[in-house]
């Protein structure tokens, strides 16, 4: 075999097309790239070489037959094979007249021309023929597998090749037709064909697949000929074979090839049409986008300009106010906005602060309008409740079916935008927005503008109270200095009260001594008397009136002195008072002085703020511009990606066992399969093999993409394990699964050690009738209920995938005799570990407990009673994992 092109498919043609009987060529653009031994023999060339990189034309002999051989190489290319007689010289010049069967090949994904040359020519001699005839019937005899039939189909003669490659004796096939080696492949109307066309004298010809004694099969270019007596009557039939099995592999291998490039040929076009249904919609997000961020970028330049107005930091909300409605009005073109104060004084309710309304001759302010939440319950809970209510039509809006009436209707309101502000955290009051002339479709971009006039409209508040309080504390320090003036004014009067006091102490004490010396006189004067009382009477009864003056008079200075006592205690203890009075006014002074100061701070402070909030304002609204077109990006590229694993869902649920299968192979069945995210890590295996079934649940690493890509290799090589290499055993399926995880991950030398737990079991019926179950598994149990009692058979500690370690794994596997009425559950972690509210697992005693309760109910109900159960415990708790139940009774 002699060739210029390399590959592994070419490589398979070798063994094929030396051991044909007929010369081969393999043309590319008509030139030849290979040809085999025979070819060398007819066109008398010691080496195949002198014929590589020739075309067939050029060992024509005519013009007109080069043209021939051109016409039927485009022929064969347009429509798969062609047929046709070729005379040729060969280099001895001897004249060939050759059949010629061309056909399509493609070796590594490219088109080659196959062209098999049968040498038709005659020789005229009759020791020629003779020896022609001898050598073709040795050839034959040693390379062709050949048998004779008489006309009623029996084996008369069989080569040493029929026998061998049949795997049976001579004496086994005389005798015998040739449904001895009937392989059951070919249809009835096959061998119809076959027996009309030589019981015809006619030659037959068609590749046969055929069985050997030991059940295998194999594949023949099988040629039956009818062999004639001089009368022209059949006497037998002649079949000459080759064995082609490499050859109908390669076949069969290009046709699935063919049939792959053509599924992969229509995937193209169809992605072809989704890549341009993508870029279509692409430009019309893009032009979306744009137009969104045109309309941002004006609102910005409202809210940027709004800003900037002093009205809003000077305190003047009124015209401030004005300013902010105007604006929103003229921004989102409608024809009322209004800002209402939300108030609980007295009742709540809600209080238009300022109303822009557009009027004939222009627009006007009004403000008082009052909506009270006895009146309007649902608006006020939507508020309350700190939602936006967007009404495109505000008459259909369920938080505004009280307005309908009393509102709506009477000022043409058609839609209708309402957004909350707050201060300090708390609900303060709503900005409205109402459009009269048109319906509004309010979009993303008016809300977002809305709320930023919101944090506007907080602004302004804000300030507005900083200032009346720095106001308030002004009036108090004034008030403060006024008393601290009227409390100097009281202590000179006191000090003037003191030295009045002192000054009456004098006089008091000044009269005492003179009464005093009185009183001294007054004694010796009556000494005086009493010794000349007889002498003066008169003087004696004067004295004696005198002596009563003079008790009143004591008497009446000594109440005096007492009260003059009194009035120093009462004196001094106001002058305690005072002087307490004093210290306090003078550290409320201090405190006072040092107020002042912190409020100077804190306006300072508030200045500053107020410079970094609206440097803060520039810079948020430059950002929500970003955020705003990178969440747009981000939206279409969350809904491509969600719409490409909502698609590998599919391809996903394509890989599980169908409802059909499961009803058919286990009747009295059911499955639990909730993935946490949309694909899944977990994955179930039904199969059925004669009279066996193999039923699994698998648990990959990791859940969503990641689990579903491990889902899909274990799949794969499962059905690999399974169905091509006819493994059954459980034990043996866990080994061979770990070796097919390491090799295809590479985890022998890469990163990656992800791997899966599983439960398997194969379940065949014995000839006593009796159900055997063997079980293997990996980190996995499988638990089986009769009557009351749980049977919980352990799975294998050791891991599928992961080999760093290790290159082989032994697994063990236990069998049990199911009984009539067992129930048998198979599950993966997922239900067990679920969390609820409180964070606590369903537990996998829980779970037990609950095979338990319902291992004597149908399958049906035990389906519902495991959703229910899960759905209680759960509630609104997030999925925590990947959850697989399967159960099945016998």
């Amino acid at each position: 075999m002699n060739q210029n092109i390399t590959g592994n498919e070419l490589e398979l043609y070798k063994s094929f097309y030396n051991t044909y009987p007929d010369a081969v060529l393999i043309l590319q653009e008509e030139r030849t790239i290979a040809c085999n031994e025979l070819t060398h023999r007819l066109f008398k060339v010691d080496d195949g070489y002198k014929i590589i990189n020739k075309k067939l034309s050029d060992f024509s002999q005519k013009e007109a037959d080069n043209l021939e051989l051109v016409d039927h190489l485009t022929k064969c290319l347009v429509k798969g094979k062609d047929t046709f007689s070729w005379y040729f010289q060969n280099t001895k010049g001897e004249q060939i007249n050759a059949k010629v069967f061309l056909s399509t090949i493609e070796i590594d994904k490219k088109i080659l021309v196959q062209a098999i040359l049968r040498n038709d020519t005659v020789k005229n001699t009759k020791q020629n023929q003779e020896q022609q005839l001898k050598a073709i019937t040795v050839a034959l005899d040693q390379s062709a597998i050949i048998s004779i039939a008489d006309t009623e189909g029996k084996i008369i003669k069989v080569n040493e090749e029929f026998c061998k490659v049949s795997q049976y004796s001579e004496k086994e096939l005389l005798g015998k037709d040739h449904n001895i080696v009937n392989s059951a492949y070919h249809p009835k109307e096959f061998w119809q064909d076959m027996w009309r066309t030589i019981a015809r004298g006619k030659t037959w010809r068609a590749d046969v697949k055929n069985k050997a004694k030991d059940g295998s099969f194999y594949w023949m270019d099988t040629v039956i000929n009818p062999m004639l007596d001089n009368n022209g009557k059949i006497m037998s039939y002649l079949s000459i074979r080759y064995l082609i099995t490499d050859r109908k592999k390669i076949e069969f291998e290009l046709q699935t090839r063919q049939e792959q490039l053509q599924t992969t040929e229509e995937e193209l076009r169809q992605n072809l049409e989704e890549l341009e249904a993508q870029r279509d919609y692409i430009q019309e997000v893009n032009n979306e986008i744009k137009a969104k961020s045109d309309i941002s970028d004006r609102n910005n330049h409202a809210l940027l300009e709004l800003n900037k107005s002093k009205d809003i930091y000077t305190g003047n909300l009124g015209i401030a106010f004005e300013e902010i409605t105007k604006k929103v009005a003229n921004i989102l073109n409608i024809e009322r906005v209004g800002i209402w104060k939300y108030d609980t004084t007295n009742e709540t309710k809600i209080t238009a602060q300022k109303q822009y309304e557009t009027t004939e001759e222009g627009y006007i302010f009004t403000k008082g309008t009052e909506i009270k939440q006895k009146d309007t319950p649902k608006y006020f809970e939507d508020i309350l409740a700190e939602k936006n209510i967007v009404a495109d039509f505000a008459q259909n809006h369920p938080a505004l079916v009280e307005f309908v009436d009393g509102y709506l209707t009477p000022l043409g309101i058609k839609s209708m935008l309402d957004v909350p502000y707050f201060l300090v955290g708390e609900l303060a009051g709503v900005i409205c927005c109402e459009a009269q002339n048109t319906y509004r479709n309010w979009t993303h971009e008016d809300i977002t503008f809305v709320k930023g006039v919101s944090d506007i409209i907080t602004i302004a508040i804000e300030t507005e109270q900083k200032i009346k309080e720095q106001e308030k504390v002004k009036q108090n320090f004034e008030k403060f200095q006024a008393t601290q003036e009227a409390m100097r004014e009281k202590q000179a009067l006191i000090e003037e009260s003191k030295i009045a006091l002192e000054k009456q102490n004098q006089k008091l004490a000044s009269n005492e001594a003179v009464l005093k010396k009185a009183f001294e006189k007054m004694k010796l004067q009556k000494l005086q008397l009493i010794e000349s009382i007889n002498s003066l009477q008169t003087q004696e009864e004067e004295l004696r009136q005198n002596m009563e003056e003079l008790e009143a008079t004591q008497e009446a200075m000594a109440q005096k002195q007492k009260l003059i006592e009194e009035s120093k205690i009462a004196l001094e203890k106001q002058n305690e008072k005072l002087a307490s009075n004093e210290a306090v006014l003078k550290k409320a002074f201090e405190k006072m002085k040092q107020q002042d100061i912190k409020l100077r701070e804190s306006f300072d402070a508030l200045q500053t703020q107020d410079e970094e909030l609206r440097q803060n304002m520039e810079e948020l609204q430059t950002t929500q511009e970003v955020m705003a077109y990178q969440k747009d990006v981000l939206e279409i590229s969350n809904r491509q990606i969600t719409k490409s694993i909502s698609y590998a869902k599919t391809i996903q649920n394509a890989f599980l066992p169908s409802n059909t299968q499961m009803k058919a192979l286990l009747p009295e069945s059911f499955v639990i399969y909730k993935p946490k995210d949309i694909v899944s890590g977990d994955f179930y295996w039904l199969s059925e093999h004669e009279n066996k079934i193999l039923v699994g649940v698998i648990d990959c690493t990791g859940h969503g993409v990641p689990g579903a890509f491990m889902s899909l290799v274990g799949s794969n090589i499962l059905s690999e394990v399974i169905n091509q290499n006819g493994y059954l055993q459980p034990n043996l399926i866990l080994q061979e699964l770990h070796k097919g995880v390491v090799k295809k991950l590479n985890q022998k030398e890469g990163a990656n050690n992800d791997g899966m737990d599983l439960t398997l079991c194969l379940i065949e019926k014995k000839s006593n009738n009796q159900t055997l179950l063997t079980f293997g598994g990996v980190k996995q149990n499988l638990y089986i209920v009769r009557g009351k009692e749980l049977i919980e058979l352990k799975g294998n500690r050791r891991s599928i995938g992961g080999g760093k370690r290790d290159d082989k794994r032994d697994y063990m596997q236990e069998e049990i005799i199911l009984q009539k009425d067992d129930s048998v559950f198979l599950a993966t972690d997922g239900y067990a570990d679920q969390a609820n509210k409180e964070r606590k697992s369903f537990s996998k005693n829980a779970f037990r407990n609950l095979m338990v309760e319902v291992g004597h109910l149908p399958a049906k109900e035990q389906m519902k009673i495991f959703e229910k159960r899960l759905a209680s415990h759960q509630k609104d708790t997030e999925q925590r994992d990947d959850i697989t139940v399967l159960g099945f009774k016998i």
